[in-house]
C-alpha cells in the first residue's frame, strides 16, 4: 500500500534539485554551480539530481554568519 501523505521538506534527509532551489531560493544556474563546486553536497539518484538537506543548511548558516560578518 502506498503512503498517501506527503513527508514535509523539514523532515527529509534528501531534497530534488527542483526542491532545493525553492528551499533556498535561489535560481536552476545558481544550484547547479553549488552542486558542481561541490559546495553542496549531491548524488544522482537515475536522471534526479538530490541534494542533502544537511549541505543546504549548513550553507545556509554560513550565509547568515557572513552577512553579520560583514
Amino acid at each position: 500500500m502506498a503512503r498517501s501523505k506527503k513527508v514535509p521538506i523539514e523532515s527529509r534527509g534528501s531534497l530534488t534539485l527542483n526542491e532545493a532551489m525553492i528551499y533556498v531560493g535561489l535560481g536552476y544556474s545558481k544550484a547547479r554551480k553549488l552542486v558542481a563546486d561541490g559546495i553542496w553536497a549531491a548524488y544522482r539518484n537515475g536522471r534526479e539530481i538530490r541534494v542533502l538537506k544537511r549541505s543546504l543548511d549548513e550553507w545556509m548558516e554560513l550565509q547568515v554568519a557572513e552577512s553579520f560578518l560583514g
